[in-house]
């Protein structure tokens, strides 16, 4: 690159000090402001560009009318912000299995054809992407507030979206209480109401001072309809305080502006061919050739077109820096491009993953719908896309069923290989007809023979005699299970623990024997169950879980399962699942 030392400034320097030179014999100092008028026009030319780029934010959507009255109609249904990660994931889902192209693409009729769960997900999905555009115009251009409001009588409005509140430096905004309704008197509101008798394409303002969140300020209130189908108005709203700029503007002496207006043109006429030969002309040409990129995104050409500026100032180094910064997004587009591929792998991998894992755990239990003698169900929810978590079951022969639920140390994919690794070593050992005993002593040498990763699982399996209600049972470092006895209630069962299976050489392990009568119920889990925390941090507490259990002591097994589920999930409320949670149930008949 050339070098480029010498400044405007310098080479303006002479014309600058000649003109506050004469400035300040003729006058002294001199203070001009602009005129409040015009200060006003301009605060009202920007808040109307910002109202129209919110609201073309807003009719990119086709289905928006739609929106609007579900927003309306089902505010107190909607989860927000809720489980991004989880939404994100049902609306690629929405998307992909009814071939809608984008968000943006549904129509009315086709929203209006979805399930109420997808109407759901896809209402909170569109508010949560329209949010931020709200906060950010707020944030952006500093205003005092911008709103998204539905007119539903002359008396209320029913808001929908708000920026972040005047003074906040958190950026992301708050949300509006949804299904709160706001007093509204369209005949205080004389630009509001000018506004919808308009047929004007346009913002309309209007000056107030008694806004409620401050006294003795002034503000400038904008107003922007959005056109959406049926009877719904709605507009936005955008409020600029506006500065007591009027004092500021005095009696600046009338008689000099003339004086001064001469000799400022006399001096703009000296120095004007050297601003157009330094500065004009050059700003001028790099503008030109970064519109140029912006459209054909030649690089190599433009990077030429740049190193033809010669002036040797600020300019000519500004024209280097974009010749750099140009090169910079060329490198680095590419590289963002190679790096959605790479995410897209991995996310495809993970959910390949994950459905190889769901495939691998029992799912089917309609087996057990016309058994008279036993009913089982399991359940199985990962913290993460895959986990190391597994319950399995299968019959050994017409009178003996093999049961196990185990849980691997770690999460994640390495916690799912291993997993699965694990659960074929003990299905395998269950099917040479060994006892539970003998299947985790067995189990502990064939794992130790693999696990050079060190890594190790909680197990407890059972072979349960169908014809007699016997279930000999071993337990290798895991959950003590829940047993309810005829007529009783859920009770922890005091079983013997053994050591956890992949650590130790040579463990020995022993086993147990109970008679199950009529009408028992055996319930198995992880400890994702027990050691789930809610904001405050406490644990969730077998306590807890045996409450739920005997709240539902006499229903099916799967609604017993779903009854845990859902006290855990109440507990936790809004907490990040952070363990796999995994059940198991059976009842002998």
């Amino acid at each position: 690159m050339k070098k480029r030392n010498k400044k405007i400034v310098k080479q303006a320097l002479p014309w600058i000090a000649c003109l506050f030179l004469i400035t300040a014999i003729v006058n002294g100092i001199c203070i001009y402001s602009s005129n409040s008028k015009n200060y006003v026009a301009s605060t009202c030319r920007t808040m109307q560009a910002i109202l129209v780029q919110v609201r073309n934010s807003l009719t990119e959507y086709k289905s928006l009318s739609w929106l609007l009255n579900y927003w309306q109609d089902h505010s107190d249904e909607m989860d927000l912000p809720g489980d991004r990660l989880n939404r994100s994931s049902q609306i690629q889902r929405l998307l992909l299995d009814h071939e809608y192209e984008s968000l943006y693409s549904i129509t009315p009729e086709q929203a209006e054809s979805l399930s109420e769960e997808e109407q759901r997900i896809f209402a909170e999905e569109c508010y949560l992407l329209l949010m931020p555009e709200f906060s950010s115009m707020k944030y952006s251009f500093n205003l005092t507030e911008i709103t998204f409001e539905i007119v539903l009588d002359d008396t209320n409005i029913f808001p929908l979206f708000q920026g972040i509140q005047e003074g906040e430096k958190s950026f992301g905004g708050n949300f509006c209480a949804l299904g709160e309704v706001w007093p509204f008197d369209i005949n205080e509101q004389p630009g509001i109401r000018e506004m919808y008798e308009s047929k004007e394409d346009k913002a309309f303002f209007e000056e107030k001072s008694s806004l409620a969140d401050a006294e003795n300020r002034e503000y400038l209130m904008g107003y922007l309809q959005v056109p959406v189908d049926g009877n719904l108005k709605c507009h936005l709203t955008a409020i600029q305080r506006i500065t007591n700029i009027r004092k500021s503007i005095v009696d600046s002496a009338r008689s000099i502006e003339l004086i001064n207006a001469v000799l400022l043109f006399i001096c703009a006429v000296i120095i004007l061919h050297m601003i157009y030969s330094k500065i004009i002309d050059p700003l001028t040409r790099i503008m030109s050739f970064l519109s140029d990129y912006a459209k054909t995104k030649n690089t190599k050409d433009i990077v030429q077109k740049l190193l033809t500026i010669e002036a040797d100032n600020e300019l000519g180094r500004l024209a280097d820096d974009c010749s750099d910064m140009i090169t910079g997004i060329e490198r680095y587009s590419k590289e963002k491009q190679r790096m959605l591929i790479e995410t897209e792998r991995i996310n495809t991998e993970l959910e390949l993953a994950a459905r190889i894992q769901k495939d691998m755990i029992p799912g089917d239990f309609s087996a057990f719908n016309d058994r008279t003698d036993l009913d089982l169900y399991g359940s199985m929810t990962p913290a993460k896309s895959v986990g190391g978590d597994f319950y399995d079951f299968f019959f050994l022969d017409e009178d003996h069923m093999y049961i196990a639920i185990a849980d691997v140390s770690g999460k994640g994919i390495p916690a799912a290989m291993f997993m699965m690794l694990t659960k074929n070593i003990l299905a395998n050992n269950a099917r040479e007809g060994k006892s539970p005993a003998k299947i985790l002593t067995d189990s502990n040498t064939a794992i130790l023979m693999q696990n050079k990763e060190l890594m190790f699982l909680t197990v407890w399996v059972a072979i349960l005699e169908i014809s007699t209600g016997k279930l000999t049972m071993a337990n290798a470092g895991h959950e003590r299970p829940a047993l309810l006895k005829t007529g009783g209630e859920f009770e922890l069962l005091n079983d013997k623990h053994g050591y956890v299976l992949g650590v130790r050489k040579g463990k020995q392990y022993t086993e147990e024997v109970i008679e199950l009568e009529k009408g028992s119920k055996i319930f198995v889990y992880t400890d994702g169950v027990v050691e789930a925390i809610d904001s405050e941090k406490e644990q969730f507490g077998t306590d807890r879980m045996l409450e739920a259990l005997n709240r539902v002591a006499k229903e099916s097994p799967k609604q017993l399962l779903d009854e845990v589920r859902s006290s855990v999930d109440a507990f936790v409320e809004e907490e990040e699942q952070f363990d796999d949670l995994t059940m198991l149930c059976l009842e002998y008949k």
